[in-house]
């Protein structure tokens, strides 16, 4: 028996091992982002954002967006901007002269962004929303929230 022969399967084995390792890891990723969704249904989802985050988003095929935000931070935001950017498009977040002010845990009621890409109803949309805010405890310090969301045109 030639020891060399054990150290080059060992090498061999981890060699693989790594491999194969990564490439599960890529495969989970991508089946968890959707990519691997045989069902004609795109379920909605979100990737990024911090402290204010979309908790319930449709976009119709018209191009108007309904978003909800739900305030994560721990303690009252307002919302002083932000905006929602598809392809060469991009629309402001109305936020009126005072804000969107959120409670601490709270979602705010939906807000509505108008003038972004038309779509045909159950095709697939992916868009870039920044979301502007203040928090109540360090005065008037800008935060951004920003991220990606996706889903299908609906009505």
């Amino acid at each position: 028996s030639n020891p060399r022969r054990g150290q080059s399967a060992l090498e061999f084995l981890m060699t693989y091992g790594w491999a194969i390792l990564v490439i599960l890891i890529i495969a989970i990723v991508i089946w968890q982002l959707g990519l691997f969704s045989f069902s004609n249904t795109i379920e909605p989802g979100y990737f990024g954002f911090w402290g204010v985050v979309p908790a319930d988003f449709k976009l119709t095929a018209s191009g108007e967006l309904s978003v909800s935000l739900l305030n994560m931070v721990g303690a009252n935001v307002t919302i002083t901007g932000g905006n929602v950017s598809m392809g060469l498009g991009i629309a402001d977040i109305p936020v009126g002269t005072d804000g969107i002010v959120i409670k601490a845990g709270s979602t705010s009621d939906p807000i509505t962004v108008s003038n972004l890409a038309k779509g045909g109803l159950g095709s697939r949309y992916e868009a870039f929303l920044v979301i502007e805010y203040n928090d109540t405890r360090t005065g008037n310090t800008l935060y951004r929230s920003s991220g990606r969301i996706w889903g299908m045109y609906e009505n």
